[in-house]
């Protein structure tokens, strides 16, 4: 065998070597896109659950906030019609509480 001859010998053997380094990048650039494209969509999927919480949080807040007795004055409760753990039907009175002594008068409900 000749010095050309194993020149080119080597130098074939040398670009199977980069041809299989190119197959093998190819592939390992397809495993990170695949792995790339899992990981957008656990992300899209845990935003979606962040924001469904969000929601409900807001919902339950605003169902706190609608179970809640208030007065916009003080004053002393004199009769409760209802008790602790009762669901009071719209437009029924919870109690009955003097209005402010400037009135003289009792109020039904709050």
């Amino acid at each position: 065998m000749g010095e050309h001859e194993q020149q080119w010998q080597a130098a074939m053997a040398a670009a199977e070597s980069a041809a299989a380094a190119v197959e093998i990048a190819k592939a390992e650039s397809e495993v990170a896109r695949a792995k790339a494209a899992r990981v957008e969509s656990v992300v899209g999927t845990a935003r979606a659950n962040v924001e469904a919480a969000e929601l409900a949080l807001e919902k339950a807040r605003r169902a706190l906030g609608q179970t809640t007795i208030s007065s916009p004055f003080d004053g002393v409760v004199v009769r409760r019609n209802s008790s602790p753990g009762e669901f009071p039907r719209p437009g029924e009175p919870s109690g009955k509480r003097p209005l402010p002594p400037t009135s003289g008068r009792t109020r039904w409900g709050w």
